[in-house]
């Protein structure tokens, strides 16, 4: 069964998958593998689970973080086609959520199917871990076992594709599908676009204020809100947040789309009081100052020597967002425009050349380089 848009959640069937590898750069070989269909939010069935023996030795350093060795496999794995078939049946051509998706379905089980001239029996759905950095504004890393023990959620076989795709099941049915159900998200359709929505603030501010289609103005006894906005551009990209006055000076003092923490939607920056107000007044900085502390310091250095040869590569595109999983400050310039530049790069599975020339420019221009 293949998913229809605007299904209902209770309605809509999609599974849950994860996997362990040789490594985190090409070649990446799987070598455990498990999934766990669903139904709503309900698991159905018994999962599915095997060990993959390729017949290449497994780093020292994949056996420190999942504990399989090359002697294991030989006992254990079993022969990659045979995988790989059962696991296609297994698929059902069903929407696939991950935890790092863009791992586990563009860099792994899509490459591993390709060498071996299979069709690729399933879609992508969305991202439990970028999902998380949306709807947990009370913790700063969304990593497996950082939610696993916010939540209290069982860990045994932590950082094995089967008591992996556990967690996800309890994280998500336990603690994602209230919080989603409360800020009226209902259908698959409407949890994926969600998963991808920026700012990030802006998600955090769905959950937690009541829905309105309207954007009352400020009280004028309001207190004065913190003057950082998000504007979008021609091509509906999210940047900022800014200070009013910069966003008018982007758009050549043409109105335009904008929001802040406190309002439920974009709107027009000629229609909200405050904007105006704010904007009236000149500002020194021209954008926003990152906070001086050890993790900002680390990100900006990180940033730097990306851009140090004046090219970016893939590699250097994987580990900046292997990086910003575990970043404590998503939702504050720079760490929040940079994280929303690499999710769109990474979205679909392909990097481009104007992709990274994009990241490229937008880290010069963060670390004035």
């Amino acid at each position: 069964m293949t998913l229809t848009l605007c299904e209902k959640m209770k309605d809509a069937d999609w599974l849950i998958v994860d996997t362990e590898t040789t490594g985190l750069f090409d070649p990446i070989y799987v070598i455990e593998v498990a999934a766990q269909r669903m139904h709503g939010w309900e698991p159905v069935g018994d999962p599915f689970h095997a060990y993959i023996n390729h017949g290449v030795p497994v780093p020292p350093e994949a056996t420190a973080v999942n504990g399989i060795t090359t002697q294991f496999l030989r006992k254990n794995g079993r022969d990659p086609g045979d995988v790989h078939s059962e696991l296609s049946a297994y698929f059902r051509g069903l929407p696939v959520v991950a935890h790092n998706l863009n791992f586990d379905w563009d860099r792994c089980l899509v490459p591993e199917w390709t060498r071996m001239s299979m069709p690729i029996p399933g879609s992508k759905g969305f991202c439990s871990m970028l999902l998380s950095r949306r709807v947990f504004p009370e913790t700063k890393s969304v990593k497996l076992d950082t939610l696993r023990e916010l939540f209290q959620i069982d860990a045994t076989g932590a950082h094995s594709a089967i008591g992996d795709v556990g967690a996800v099941v309890t994280l998500l049915h336990d603690v994602v599908r209230p919080r989603l159900e409360g800020a009226g998200l209902h259908t698959f359709e409407e949890v994926t676009a969600f998963s991808r929505a920026t700012p990030i603030k802006k998600c955090h501010a769905r959950l937690t204020q009541p829905q309105t289609t309207a954007t009352p103005p400020p009280l004028p006894e309001q207190k004065e809100p913190t003057d950082e906005w998000y504007v979008l551009d021609g091509d509906n990209n999210v940047h900022g947040p800014f200070p009013a006055d910069q966003v008018r000076e982007l758009a050549a003092g043409a109105p335009c789309y904008i929001w802040r923490d406190g309002i439920p939607d974009w709107t027009i920056s000629s229609d909200d009081p405050w904007f105006e107000k704010l904007a009236s007044r000149r500002l020194e900085v021209a954008r926003p100052k990152y906070t001086e502390d050890q993790n900002m310091a680390e990100l900006i250095g990180l940033c730097r020597g990306v851009i140090a040869d004046e090219k970016v590569t893939n590699k250097e595109v994987y580990l900046l967002s292997q990086w910003l999983e575990d970043c404590p400050f998503l939702d504050t310039w720079p760490a929040s425009e940079i994280a929303q530049e690499v999710e769109q790069i990474l979205d679909d599975g392909v990097i481009t050349k104007e992709e990274k020339e994009r990241l490229g420019k937008l880290l010069a221009d963060i670390t004035n380089a």
